[in-house]
């Protein structure tokens, strides 16, 4: 596989961040399909023989800072799995991810955050579901 990834100054504390990854067998390095389903680093195909299951995915974020004490993050996210005819049709094949967060950080061992999170699946067989989650976190640095 192939992964490649850049983080890009837009200004002094701005910055786009960007990744894709694509191979052959890499979906225990994909965040949503590494523990999605079984199968998916390899499937059997319509022989019968073991074939390393392509996929791709990739990312797109921008990290703005508000203020010294504030910043967000709003992204998409995509992945897609080229699915062999030996697969359930349950299998994962793609989804779409947006997301969007704000953290505040009163101190400089302390971040309090929340975030609004987006996506949809897809599946070989055509299903589809989507989900809205709403996240909050609290880190302390010791």
């Amino acid at each position: 596989g192939v992964n490649a990834s850049s983080a890009i100054k837009t200004t002094e504390l701005d910055r786009v961040v960007l990744q894709g990854v694509y191979g052959h067998g890499i979906a225990r390095y994909m965040n949503d399909i590494s523990f999605s389903d079984y199968g998916m680093d390899a499937a059997q195909d319509a022989s019968g023989n073991l074939k390393a299951v392509p996929a791709f995915g990739g990312f797109a974020y921008y990290d703005h800072w508000w203020t010294k004490y504030l910043s967000s993050s709003v992204g998409y996210g995509y992945v897609w799995v080229d699915n062999t005819d030996g697969q359930a049709g349950t299998a994962f094949k793609n989804s779409d991810y947006i997301s969007g967060n704000l953290i505040w950080y009163p101190t400089n061992k302390v971040k309090i955050g929340c975030e609004l999170q987006y996506g949809k699946r897809k599946d070989k067989n055509d299903m589809n579901a989507d989900n809205i989650r709403f996240q909050t976190t609290f880190q302390y640095k010791f």
